[in-house]
């Protein structure tokens, strides 16, 4: 029924700009580092304390700890791991990040923690463990997917200024992962979309420029409002 009331909606009362029928590839531009042949693992062991580990909370915030045994064992499923020995650019930080599972160890007892792209996460266990990280953490964020041609995304962020709303922009076209993002969480919620802006308010998708359902989820979940 919330489903259906959503689509209802966004046909009745959102405005939206239609998606067009090509947009610019940035995945692929090796100039982006999209392409770049991932680094091998991190093998490491527990108790070593050059590492910054870093984690998503119960309330979906994300934390950092020094040391392993800082973070909750409840978290240690999915963390994501930074060698502060080496610098961002011996790492590679720009176009890499690592994350390792640390109740699992190898036959020699020791961690080891998988590269991902920044710009392609792919069907991998280090791809769906960054996925679930960045899920997680933008569990209880306003994302606004737009593009920058689109005038009712403009009026979508307008919108959420005037009421004190925080939210994030992500561009569809700009940011190689935005648009699979979005259409992940349209398929999770049942909704096709077909244009911007597309507004994730706290989990709830609203389609197009929609102010009385945007209204509508600020008073529900209790977000600022002026």
């Amino acid at each position: 029924m919330q489903r259906a009331t959503s689509l209802l909606a966004f046909s009745l009362l959102a405005w939206g700009c239609p998606k067009p029928a090509t947009s610019p590839a940035t995945a692929g531009d090796p100039a982006s580092g999209a392409t770049a042949a991932l680094p091998g693992p991190i093998t490491f062991a527990q108790d070593e304390d050059h590492f910054l580990f870093s984690y998503v909370d119960s309330a979906g915030a994300v934390r950092s700890a020094d040391h392993l045994k800082d973070v909750p064992e409840d978290r240690r499923k999915n963390l994501m791991v930074v060698d502060l020995q080496k610098t961002p650019e011996e790492r590679q930080a720009d176009k890499f990040v690592f994350f390792v599972d640390a109740t699992v160890k190898n036959p020699e007892g020791k961690l080891q923690a998988l590269p991902v792209s920044r710009y392609q996460v792919g069907p991998t266990v280090a791809g769906n463990a960054a996925e679930t990280f960045q899920a997680d953490a933008q569990a209880n964020d306003v994302v606004v997917y737009s593009a920058e041609w689109c005038g009712y995304c403009k009026k979508t962020k307008a919108f959420l200024k005037q009421r004190g709303v925080p939210y994030r922009e992500r561009d569809v076209e700009k940011d190689a992962g935005a648009d699979r993002e979005l259409q992940a969480k349209a398929q999770k919620a049942g909704v096709r979309v077909s244009g911007v802006p597309v507004t994730d308010f706290k989990g709830q998708l609203v389609m197009g420029f929609d102010q009385n359902r945007l209204d509508q989820l600020i008073a529900q979940t209790g977000a600022p409002s002026h």
